[in-house]
């Protein structure tokens, strides 16, 4: 997903300028420079200096400053994108204010103050926009929005809701990381546009609201303490999705996953409380599997319906803490291998053997690694 145009940030009591170097700010020519930097100690003599030379940029970086909001560039019409880092002090991103329309780029970073999105109100598009370590309770402010190629939202302690985005909102990535309170990703009207969904250190439970999403090609879930349960499985997606699990203890069971037939990828480690499988029997089809950091993992059982690994193979580490694998027999249906097999860690020979008797024809044995096991 792709935004057609960028669009100008204009400051309010200005009228808009227009994209590109053309056009007019108010009844002026527009003077436009490129990329300006306003930083630390110096930026209010710099911010008079642009305002004497310039009345739009094509991008505007605030760094390092005491600013509570950008009225020393209230004398800019334009901004072609926006780049706030590091300005403990700012609660407001006024006099800088989007207009209507779609707008390239718009990064603000360390502002914890910061706790609301006014100034986005009537944007109906971003390109991409990052927000990061500020003090949004919601996304209010960006309900005007229907195409989000790329939200970025990073340390967000006071983020408890997603529900003030679009119903129609089409979301290209969502990456959310280090969202404490928030308990759910799919409770905004229609998940449905998500194409990739990355949820880490979160304080979801399940998967709800997510089951509909049909556009999903890639979940990956990494470090959510509270995830116990895959209930809400997107299982409407039009294409394989490559999923990935990690870092998620309190997981024991993979079985809302019955009925998958098909994958992209598939990616589990670190399920500590997880001892089997289980779950994944229908799995017959996928690009590739990697297991990893199952302590309590005996064998393979619940992969026995896989019959074709079609890219990447499959990577699989034997907990060394756990108990030896001495049983593969899961794999011994395999019709074809793409991408080799790799087993390492405590994994018994026999086991190894006995694999390999059933894939020698699917493989090079340059591509079956298997403990301590070489094939002749």
């Amino acid at each position: 997903m792709r935004l057609g145009a960028a669009l100008v940030l204009v400051l309010v009591g200005c009228e808009a300028a227009p994209v590109g170097n053309e056009g007019a700010c108010g009844d002026d020519a527009v003077h436009q420079v490129g990329t300006v930097t306003l930083s630390g100690a110096d930026a209010d003599a710099q911010a008079e200096a642009l305002c004497d030379s310039a009345d739009s940029v094509d991008e505007l970086v605030v760094s390092g400053t005491s600013w509570t909001d950008l009225s020393a560039v209230d004398c800019l019409c334009g901004v072609g994108s926006l780049t706030l880092e590091s300005n403990p002090d700012l609660v407001s991103t006024e006099p800088v204010r989007v207009v209507a329309g779609e707008v390239e780029g718009v990064r603000v970073v360390g502002s914890p103050l910061l706790d609301d999105l006014a100034a986005y109100a009537q944007v109906t598009g971003f390109s991409d926009l990052h927000l990061q370590t500020l003090g949004l309770g919601s996304l209010s402010g960006l309900g005007a929005a229907t195409r989000l190629d790329v939200l970025t939202l990073v340390d967000m302690p006071a983020l408890a809701s997603l529900d003030d985005l679009a119903e129609e909102v089409q979301v290209g990535s969502l990456v959310i990381q280090s969202a404490a309170d928030l308990e759910a990703v799919g409770d905004w009207s229609a998940p449905r546009s998500i194409e990739a969904l990355t949820v880490s250190g979160t304080a979801i439970e399940t998967l709800a609201g997510l089951a509909d999403a049909d556009s999903l090609t890639q979940l990956v879930l990494v470090s959510n303490p509270s995830l116990s349960d895959l209930t809400g499985y997107p299982r409407a997606t039009v294409s394989p999705l490559a999923l990935s699990i990690g870092d998620s203890a309190a997981l024991s069971s993979l079985s809302p996953l019955r009925g998958v037939t098909q994958l992209d990828s598939l990616a589990l480690s670190g399920l500590a409380d997880s001892a089997t499988l289980a779950g994944l029997e229908d799995l017959a089809m996928v690009g590739g599997v990697s297991l990893a950091g199952f302590p309590h993992l005996q064998d393979l059982a619940g992969l026995d319906g896989l019959r074709y690994l079609t890219s990447t193979g499959l990577h699989l580490e034997v907990h060394d803490e756990g108990p030896d694998l001495t049983d593969l027999s899961a794999l011994h249906e395999l019709q074809g291998v793409a991408g080799g097999i790799t087993i390492t860690g405590p994994v018994s020979d026999g086991a190894c053997l006995a694999l390999w008797e059933h894939v020698a024809d699917l493989m090079d044995p340059n591509e079956f690694q298997c403990g301590a096991f070489a094939p002749e």
